[in-house]
């Protein structure tokens, strides 16, 4: 008979799947093809790949992880704040526990910084681009954090499921728009385009940004634990990770084949939308 836990109000697999493409895409879609810029086009779609298969397996380990922790020790049942120390403390003791935890804290902050940074300079090339409106970057710094902090409010993931739809709906109208927006300059810019010779040093180096542009494992714990089914998790993961690589292979082509060395940080500049590209 089977024992596993189950949540009465959880969410399902389905919804489990879309809050990981949610929180995890979005970085990666317009920083990977400056990325795949120092791979080329054929060792930037197999690194997308093997990134992909790496993290899917190791959401299965964290899967099964949890759904151990929870069978063994009925309190992890319940809400859980910190389920990373919680697995350190199971594993090796109270001092790993702290270390994981430590380790977590600095992670999410570095990451949280990347975050709040791409956002703010993507919101003043937005005000320049379609208002001409100059907005400081400093100040887009403030104005996104204090934005996002509400959203850091809530208790757990299933408390505001309502971010999921907005974040990929956001995430699939960005994919269709930079998909038709750079092709819409194949034209053109392929007249002049230039395509670098590959860097081994530069394309490890681009190996760790497309590593980055999949992480999002630091919240799984507490999206699994928020199912209905936390067993089914690893279900959720192979779902989410097709989807995200589905977003991630045809936005760095694009980029990568229409922009070439001209890519700066960010594939949204390099979108002209105009009968000229720049170089």
């Amino acid at each position: 008979m089977d024992q596993r836990h189950i949540n009465e109000k959880g969410m399902s697999m389905l919804v489990t799947a879309l809050f990981i493409v949610g929180e995890t895409a979005g970085g990666g879609l317009i920083a990977l093809p400056t990325a795949i810029l120092s791979t080329g086009a054929l060792t930037g779609a197999f690194l997308l790949l093997m990134a992909a298969l790496i993290c899917t397996y190791t959401g299965f380990l964290l899967a099964e992880n949890w759904t151990i922790l929870q069978e063994l020790y009925p309190e992890y049942r319940d809400h859980c704040r910190k389920p990373y120390p919680a697995m350190g403390l199971r594993a090796v003791g109270p001092k790993f526990a702290h270390f994981v935890s430590a380790i977590l804290q600095v992670t999410q902050f570095g990451t949280a910084v990347v975050f709040v940074l791409l956002a703010a300079k993507n919101g003043e090339n937005m005000l320049n681009a379609n208002f001409d409106t100059h907005v400081s970057f400093c100040f887009m710094i403030i104005v996104v954090s204090l934005l996002v902090f509400p959203f850091t409010l809530p208790k757990s993931p299933k408390d505001f499921w309502y971010a999921v739809v907005a974040a990929m709906v956001t995430t699939t109208v960005s994919v269709i728009l930079i998909i038709v927006g750079a092709w819409k300059d194949y034209e053109v810019c392929q007249k002049e385009v230039f395509y670098p010779p590959i860097n081994v040093q530069k394309t490890l180096m681009s190996f760790g940004t497309i590593m980055f542009s999949y992480g999002g494992h630091c919240a799984f714990p507490t999206i699994q634990h928020d199912m209905k089914k936390p067993h089914q998790f690893s279900k959720s993961v192979s779902i989410a990770f097709l989807v995200v690589f589905i977003f991630y292979l045809p936005v760095s082509m694009s980029g990568y084949l229409v922009y070439g060395s001209s890519l700066s940080d960010s594939i949204i500049p390099s979108i002209q939308l105009i009968k000229r590209c720049l170089f």
